[in-house]
């Protein structure tokens, strides 16, 4: 079978079998391109056989499946390697596959989560804090324009206020420019909070419920690590903030009338996050 594996490892452009392994099965390509491809390494019967793999040897393995026959017409009565055969060619060669499959597997599966988040998350999520929507109970209700309206104009006084973007060491927003025209735009900036799997967004009848799922411990440390982890931020800068949204929480039913009572976030829940 070596030939059958040196045609495979060039078509898919690596250098050892294992690697071969790898790339044969999480390739990301379509079923007919990956087709094309496992095909277009076939040999004829003829350049298969040789003296270390004999004509029996050959039909004995196309009846046990680690050759195939193609099913291209552009390669009718050739012969590929299948998956099952290249497994079965690293065990005869007492090379370790399965461990470096299983991790290749899991990388594309469940790759390591890697939160990186924009300053667009960020304001985003202290405005939720201001707001005190830290479980379903106390989502932000937005449903009508003038509250939508309302928001983003709320959202541009607190990054006027330079207090958020001092601390985080951040660049002035582009307010009215690309997407943050408005709330609903300034809404589609998300790329990792969504990930986070502590941002919550309900949509009911043309009325949106935004959170944060801030009811255990855990979740509020998870999202302290996504909000500090890569930023340096001293312990007087902390208390600024933790100050900060306490006031603007304390005060936000004056400052943003969105149509219903907002109760003030939970002072315990504002420690364990900043403090």
């Amino acid at each position: 079978m070596d030939k059958l594996v040196t045609q495979l490892s060039v078509a898919f452009k690596v250098d050892d079998p294992v690697s071969l392994l790898i790339e044969y099965s999480t390739s990301n390509k379509s079923e007919k391109t990956l087709r094309d491809l496992v095909e277009s390494s076939s040999l004829m019967i003829s350049d298969i056989i040789d003296d270390e793999f004999s004509t029996m040897d050959f039909h004995d393995a196309l009846r046990k499946g680690f050759i195939a026959e193609c099913r291209l017409p552009a390669h009718a009565h050739a012969y590929y390697l299948s998956l099952n055969g290249l497994m079965h060619y690293l065990e005869l060669n007492d090379l370790d596959w399965r461990s470096p499959l299983i991790l290749a597997l899991q990388d594309k599966r469940l790759p390591e989560l890697n939160i990186k988040l924009k300053k667009e998350e960020r304001l985003f999520i202290f405005v939720l804090l201001m707001f005190g929507a830290t479980n379903v109970d106390k989502a932000l209700i937005v449903g009508s324009n003038e509250v939508k309206n309302r928001l983003y104009s709320f959202l541009q006084e607190i990054d006027a206020q330079n207090v958020l973007r001092r601390i985080f060491n951040e660049k002035d927003f582009n307010w009215g420019q690309g997407k943050k025209i408005s709330w609903t735009k300034f809404l589609t900036e998300w790329i990792d909070l969504p990930k986070t799997g502590l941002y919550k967004k309900i949509s009911k009848e043309g009325v949106d419920y935004f959170y944060l799922d801030l009811s255990t411990s855990r979740n509020i440390q998870i999202l302290r690590t996504y909000l500090f982890d890569e930023n340096t931020i001293d312990a007087v800068d902390r208390h600024i903030l933790h100050d900060y949204i306490r006031e603007k929480s304390n005060h936000i039913a004056f400052e943003v009338n969105i149509g219903y009572f907002i109760e003030p976030i939970r002072d315990d829940v504002l420690e364990k996050l900043l403090i």
